[in-house]
Formats: C-alpha cells, sequence, structure tokens
C-alpha cells in the first residue's frame, strides 16, 4: 500500500505514482489525502510516458490490480495525464474513489501526440477475463472538458466497471466521455455491468459531449444510464445513449424538473439526442423521461372572435331588463354609477399629530393633554315669516314680525320707491 498524506500534490512531465503488480501477487492500493489540491500535468518530453496515478495489474500477473482512493480539496488531470486503475491479466480490476471537497477538474489532452487524453479510467484489456472495478466520483462541481473522459470499460470477457457521481454540478464541454462501455456478457444476473448514475442538481452537455453505455458483439447488452437531476441540457449535438450494435439496446431513465434539448424543451424531441437502439427496432431499449414541463398547446380554450363591449354591459339597466329584477349593492359606499364617476367612500380623518411634550429640569417627560376646543351651538336656519323696514330705511327678512305697523306704500321712503325693477 502506498499513502501520500501533504497538503499539496504535483506530478507532471511524466512523472509517475504506482502501485501495480506483474507477478503473482496482488497490486497494492494507493491512498492520497491532500487536503488542499492535487494536480495531475501532461507527459513525459518524449510524449511516450503520460503523468498519473496509477493501480495496474500487467499481462505477466497473475493477481488482481489494486484500488486507488483519493482525499483532496481540488483535483486537477490536464495535458493528457490519467488516474487509472486497471488490468491486463486475468484478475480483477482495482476501485476507483475520488472524493473532493471543492471540485474535480479534468481538462484536455496530450500536447504532444493529441492521442491521450485527460482523465479517470477503470479498464479490462482486450482477452482478459477479470472484472472491471467500480469507479466513484463525489464532489460540488465536476467539470470535463476539451476531449477530457471519464470511462470504465472492458475489450475482455469480464464485466465492465460501474460509473457513478454524485455532484451538485457536472458539465461535460467540447466533445467530453464519460463512457461505460462492454463487449462482454453481463455473468452475473443479479449485478448491473456497464451501468452510468449521476446524480446532481444540474446536468449540461455541450458541443459534442457524450454519456455512452454502448455494446458490442454477440448477444452483449447495452448498459443503463440513471439520471436524476433537477435540471438536463443536451445541447449542441450532445447526446445520451444506451445502444447495442449486435443485440438488445439498454435502458435509459432520467428524473428531472425540466429537460432542454437542441431544438426545444419538449422531452419527445430529444429522441435524437437520447436513444437506447438496438440491432433492429425489435431489440432496441428504452427510454423514460420523467419531468415535470407539460405541453403549453394542451389545455388553451379558443378564445372567441369577437369582443364584447364592456362599457355597453355596465350602462345597461338591468331591471328594466326582465320583470321583478333588482340589482343590490351591499357594503360600505356602494359603487359608482359607471366606470368614470368617481367612487363615493366613507373616509373619515383622525388627528395623528402628536401632542407637545415639555421636559422640565429634573423631571420626567409629560405629555400636555390637548385643549379641547368647545363649538359653539349653531344658530339654526330659519325660513322668513315676513319682512320689515329698519330704522335706516332697508328692507329685512325675519322669522317673526312682532308689533308690525303697516305702512302704506306712499309712506316708504322715496329711495325704496327708485328702486329698479
Amino acid at each position: 500500500m502506498v499513502r501520500l498524506l501533504e497538503a499539496q500534490q504535483t506530478v507532471q512531465n511524466g512523472g509517475l505514482v504506482s502501485a501495480s503488480t506483474s507477478a503473482v501477487g496482488n497490486a497494492g492500493d494507493l491512498n492520497i489525502n491532500a487536503n488542499q489540491f492535487i494536480k495531475l500535468s501532461g507527459t513525459s518530453p518524449d510524449g511516450n510516458s503520460r503523468s498519473g496515478l496509477l493501480a495496474v495489474a500487467f499481462p505477466d500477473a497473475k493477481g488482481t490490480a489494486g484500488n486507488i482512493t483519493i482525499n483532496t480539496g481540488e483535483l486537477l488531470v490536464e495535458g493528457g495525464a490519467e488516474v487509472s486503475a486497471k488490468t491486463f491479466s486475468p484478475g480483477n480490476g482495482g476501485n476507483l474513489t475520488v472524493i473532493a471537497t471543492k471540485k474535480v477538474e479534468l481538462v484536455g489532452r496530450s500536447v504532444k501526440n493529441n492521442r491521450d487524453t485527460s482523465g479517470l479510467f477503470i479498464e479490462t484489456g482486450r482477452g482478459q477475463t477479470g472484472n472491471g472495478g467500480e469507479l466513484k466520483i463525489e464532489t460540488p462541481k465536476l467539470s470535463v472538458q476539451d476531449g477530457a473522459e471519464i470511462s470504465t470499460k472492458t475489450s475482455g470477457e469480464g464485466n465492465a466497471g460501474n460509473l457513478t457521481i454524485n455532484a451538485d454540478s457536472i458539465q461535460l464541454n467540447s466533445n467530453t466521455i464519460f463512457n461505460a462501455n462492454t463487449q462482454s456478457i453481463n455473468k452475473d444476473p443479479n449485478k448491473p455491468q456497464a451501468t452510468i448514475t449521476l446524480n446532481s442538481t444540474d446536468l449540461i452537455l455541450r458541443e459534442g459531449s457524450k454519456i455512452t453505455t454502448n455494446a458490442t458483439g454477440r448477444n452483449v447488452i447495452g448498459g443503463n444510464i440513471n439520471i436524476n437531476t433537477e435540471v438536463l441540457a443536451v445541447l449542441d449535438n450532445s447526446s445520451i445513449n444506451a445502444n447495442s450494435t449486435d443485440f438488445r439496446g439498454g435502458r435509459v431513465t432520467i428524473k428531472s424538473e425540466g429537460v432542454f434539448g437542441r431544438q426545444s424543451w419538449y422531452p419527445e424531441i430529444l429522441k435524437g439526442e437520447i436513444t437506447a437502439n438496438g440491432r433492429t427496432s425489435e431489440l432496441s431499449g428504452t427510454v423514460e423521461i420523467s419531468t415535470l414541463n407539460v405541453d403549453p398547446s394542451r389545455g388553451i380554450a379558443e378564445l372567441p372572435g369577437y369582443v364584447v363591449n364592456a362599457a355597453a354591459l355596465i350602462n345597461q339597466n338591468f331591471c328594466a331588463r326582465a320583470y321583478a329584477s333588482s340589482f343590490i349593492i351591499t357594503g360600505r359606499g356602494g359603487i359608482a354609477s359607471s366606470p368614470f364617476d368617481v367612487f363615493a367612500g366613507e373616509t373619515t380623518w383622525e388627528d395623528w399629530r402628536i401632542n407637545p411634550v415639555i421636559r422640565e429640569r429634573g423631571q420626567q417627560e409629560r405629555v400636555l393633554p390637548r385643549e379641547s376646543k368647545e363649538t359653539s351651538p349653531r344658530t339654526p336656519i330659519i325660513e322668513a315669516q315676513g319682512w320689515i323696514v329698519n330704522d335706516k330705511g332697508q328692507v329685512e327678512l325675519v322669522a317673526s314680525t312682532q308689533n308690525v305697523i303697516p305702512h302704506r306704500l306712499q309712506s316708504l321712503p322715496v329711495e325704496f320707491l327708485s328702486l329698479p325693477r
């Protein structure tokens, strides 16, 4: 067993940390703990050796490959570097487990040969009988871009391993690949092979990226793809495939709140991007997409072609249109007689002004009561009962006539007689 305990780990320029076997015994395990980051970068100057972390059972080995466990804050694999648990012998492949508290980022290919892709790999070699191991990743953010790859596959007779990823965000950009491809018949019906399970908040595929569990070979069934995410976007000619070239397609199961594709958001349009094809249409697998989306064209009532004049309806006298009809308005204020009149509400006024506060030295504040203003009683208005001529010769209307002295018209002052009529 190899253990590395440091805050930071950097392997570059073809450097290699390995726990492998080429003899009778099993390969050892490789455990790396770096609480800040682990960086694997590039290849050797001649491009023949990749930087990486390896647990491999080579062709002459009789044992099994070892396991790789990585615990870190951030894992960066770039420039053709790799993390691999592989077997090229009759023994089984090892498991690869990555736990990163911040993110995992896989980027690009080798700049020396443009062939070696950066990535995480589980593999069983051609002609071997061993089973592939399991690949598991747990991280808040997983970013795979520029042709990088996460792969668990078999080219031999053994079962392919499974890929499980738990992440808040998973993004595949620029021809990146998740695959669990197989060329072997499942030897254990009680255990799935070549299965990809993705649990995330969002899963986005862009620019030709792929998730595949394809199968090749006689009687080899395509693998399964299980996706549980809030948002799934399959964009820019990206695809999700569980196809079988020579036998029956696999199964794709998607549970999401929203699925978005190249042509439309509606899942039916995604049939070209999400497939489980078999050798013939009768051997096709299944694609199940469960979403909260609905077709917005469904359940919409067709509106009439004419427009109702609402003002004409409001101004109608409903009571006059039918015998013994009534129109009753309850509540305060009533309603306006038409939409253009002012609403007659019952608005009251209340004095919210603060009473004055007098603060005397050595005393607490006291609030002076507001002086009440007594209103004098109003003089009632009484209808005039008669008229008189005062001592100035002016005519006054009076409510009561007491001690009336009749006057003849001739006895009135000259000014009164000369008034215009």
